[in-house]
């Protein structure tokens, strides 16, 4: 995550997120990267904050296990 400019009181914030990959890893069980760029209206395209976010997607009979 990092931080490239200041969100004031009072801006809109607006956050996009993209899917970047899927990759498969044991049945059940998917590693989801995503990137995160935050803006305000004030700053227009220059992003507030970007991030890139990691998540274990577990399902089906794994979910059973995972617990």
């Amino acid at each position: 995550m990092r931080f490239t400019e200041p969100v004031r009181i009072g801006d809109r914030v607006r956050v996009r997120f993209r899917l970047l990959s899927i990759e498969p890893k044991k049945p059940g069980r998917e590693l989801v990267r995503v990137n995160a760029v935050m803006e305000t209206e004030r700053c227009g395209s220059r992003p507030h904050m970007i991030a890139e976010t990691l998540m274990l997607s577990v399902y089906g009979e794994a979910f059973t296990y995972a617990r």
